[in-house]
């Protein structure tokens, strides 16, 4: 079973499922650039993401500490970059389960 979860998405500021979006859209503003790399500005993080999380925890740190936690969380990426892949891969998936994509093989 596959999830889908609905965020704001970074191009055209409306809710969009994780496995689908606006293919008219997306050609307008491509998110790949020509060496293939995702350029969107939701994979983007700053210290300000950090103290928005804090300011919900009722933390406060100071900005040398923001940029610590940032750096710890990002550095050592091997879960974020596993669950990146699974986001993939499930999109994957689902596509072609959906016949959105082919696969070129078959």
């Amino acid at each position: 079973m596959h999830r889908i979860s609905y965020t704001m998405c970074s191009v055209c500021y409306e809710m969009t499922s994780t496995f689908y979006h606006d293919y008219e859209t997306m050609n307008k503003y491509p998110l790949i650039n020509d060496a293939g790399v995702f350029v969107g500005t939701s994979m983007q993080w700053d210290i300000r993401d950090v103290e928005r999380l804090t300011g919900q925890t009722g933390i406060t740190l100071s900005e040398q500490d923001l940029k610590k936690v940032l750096t710890s969380a990002l550095d050592d990426n091997d879960w974020l970059m596993e669950k990146i892949s699974d986001a993939i891969s499930e999109t994957m998936y689902y596509l072609l389960e959906e016949k959105l994509i082919k696969n070129l093989e078959q």
